[in-house]
């Protein structure tokens, strides 16, 4: 139940909001995402649509009100203890020691806990889902016709191509067939958000990374490289537990 006197922050369909959506001064973009279960398709029940509204940027004084409040402290005790446990994985990975006391320090954490954020915003699958429509898809589905399709490349290395001649290309068999694959990585790119993201088996993983080669550098390009460049192949227990 909302409070007469409490501000409301209005939602409004994500599909709405304009690519160059820019909040207000002092306020943040908040997004409200849902995911269909396989049951929910199923049974034909429509999807919700997902939402966004504009929320103040917290300020200093309220972060610290919140750590002086002994839940708020629980919390944050919490997440920094997340924090250590990529640091400990990270010096692992990275340099295959343990790590020591030293690594452990506030500069490691935070770094860490950057490298999950883009742009201000949180590294998630919704985030990598939006990265890939918005262009790494079409950039590996070339990348793939360039190498496995001679008819493509000689297209593409054709000065007098049209964009009429590259559309009707990409609407043939052969070029939705390489949007297809292009699409299937998708599901690989997302598993970078989690916190320890791991292949089933070698051959898939390089031609995952493989793939990523065909992208264009960007901020969340990179951070998916180094997360999946870094997962190792899982056991069965390792998948289990």
């Amino acid at each position: 139940m909302n409070d007469n006197h409490s501000q409301v922050y209005q939602l409004n369909a994500l599909s709405k909001m304009p690519k160059d959506f820019v909040p207000a001064s002092g306020f943040r973009v908040c997004r409200v995402t849902f995911k269909q279960s396989e049951a929910d398709k199923k049974a034909g029940k429509a999807k919700k649509e997902s939402q966004f509204c504009q929320v103040p940027v917290l300020t200093d004084a309220q972060a610290q009100g919140f750590i002086l409040n002994p839940k708020g402290m629980e919390l944050v005790k919490d997440y920094l203890s997340g924090l250590q446990d990529k640091v400990i994985r990270k010096v692992f990975v990275e340099n295959n020691r343990s790590a020591c006391e030293a690594d452990l320090s506030f500069d490691a954490m935070i770094a860490v806990g950057q490298a999950e954020v883009s742009d201000g915003v949180r590294f998630s699958k919704e985030l990598i889902k939006q990265v890939f429509d918005a262009g790494m898809r079409n950039q590996i589905a070339a990348g793939l016709a360039m190498s496995r399709d001679a008819e493509f490349l000689v297209l593409v290395n054709d000065e007098a191509v049209t964009e009429e001649q590259l559309r009707d290309y990409w609407n043939s068999k052969a070029g939705e067939g390489f949007m297809q694959i292009a699409q299937n990585y998708l599901q690989f790119f997302k598993c970078a958000a989690e916190r320890n993201p791991t292949f089933v088996n070698e051959a898939i993983k390089s031609k995952v990374l493989a793939a990523l080669e065909y992208c264009e550098e960007s901020p969340v390009v990179s951070r998916i490289v180094e997360k999946l460049q870094n997962a190792p192949i899982a056991s069965f227990d390792d998948v289990a537990l």
